[in-house]
C-alpha cells in the first residue's frame, strides 16, 4: 500500500510540475471598512488584529464592510474587543451597517481577525445583500 500511495505522491508532484500549479495555499484575506454605504468614501483595510483603531482615522466611521479570504473577522463596538460584536464570515458584505437589523454604523472601534472561517459563538450579521 505505502508503494500505492508514494506512486500517487509522484504523479501529483509531476501533473503539478508540467501545469506549472503551486500548491494549494490558504488565503488570510482582509477586513475593509468603508466610510460610505456599499464601501464609498473612504477605505480601511486590515490584515491583522487592531483593538484600537483611532491611529488609523477609521475608528467610529465605517458605515460598510467586506471580508475577502478564509478568515472570519469580528467587528467591536469599543477599543480591545470591547462593547458590542458581530463576526463577518468570509465572502460576506455588509453594505449599510447603519440598517435597523444591527444599528452598528459609526461605531467600530476594534477588529479581531479569527483563525479559520468560523464564528464560533459570535453573534453573526443575518444578511449579506443590505
Amino acid at each position: 500500500m505505502r508503494k500505492h500511495l508514494l506512486a500517487i505522491l509522484a504523479a501529483v508532484v509531476t501533473v503539478a510540475a508540467l501545469t506549472g500549479a503551486a500548491p494549494a495555499q490558504a488565503s488570510v484575506g482582509t477586513l475593509i471598512l468603508g466610510q460610505n454605504q456599499s464601501l464609498g468614501g473612504l477605505n480601511w483595510t486590515f490584515s491583522e488584529t487592531n483593538g484600537n483603531l483611532s491611529p488609523t482615522g477609521s475608528d467610529d466611521r465605517a458605515s460598510s464592510l467586506r471580508v475577502t479570504g478564509d478568515s472570519a473577522w469580528v467587528v467591536y463596538q469599543h477599543d480591545n474587543n470591547g462593547g458590542r460584536a458581530y463576526c463577518v464570515l468570509p465572502g460576506q458584505s455588509i453594505n449599510d451597517l447603519h440598517h435597523r437589523w444591527w444599528q452598528f454604523g459609526d461605531t467600530i472601534s476594534s477588529v479581531q481577525r479569527l483563525i479559520g472561517p468560523n464564528c464560533f459563538n459570535f453573534p453573526m450579521f443575518l444578511s449579506t445583500t443590505l
